[in-house]
């Protein structure tokens, strides 16, 4: 499982994301509550330009992980992405608040959701 994490992770960080998508598949067939694996098949998913499941994915993480930043760094992606202005912008409002008081450096591995967003969005 953490092979095929660690692959997931890397194609999709290439842009390879319907590889990304059959590894960490793989992982969620093995532990479909992995926070970790879910986070990374959002990320992937964003790439793909399925906002529609990493949306359902990463608002089941926010609700499941509430003090944790990084669902909400990517649900400002998803919104953004699709032009729902206020909902990017009150998930980025999230992520920062959780993420200043966060001494972990925000969970699940987000990440500064406006890097994140010029990476995915054109």
């Amino acid at each position: 499982a953490a092979a095929h994490l660690a692959l997931g992770r890397l194609q999709a960080k290439t842009g390879r994301y319907p590889e990304a998508l059959g590894h960490l598949e793989t992982v969620l067939r093995g532990n479909p509550a992995s926070p970790e694996a879910r986070l990374e098949m959002a990320k992937a998913l964003i790439g793909s330009r399925d906002f529609p499941r990493a949306q359902q994915i990463l608002s089941a993480l926010a609700q499941e992980h509430p003090q944790d930043a990084a669902p909400h760094a990517l649900l400002a992606q998803v919104y953004g992405a699709q032009g729902r202005t206020e909902l990017s912008s009150r998930e980025q409002d999230l992520y920062l608040a959780l993420s200043r008081r966060s001494t972990h450096g925000g969970g699940m591995g987000g990440g500064d959701p406006a890097q994140a967003t010029r990476r995915f969005v054109p």
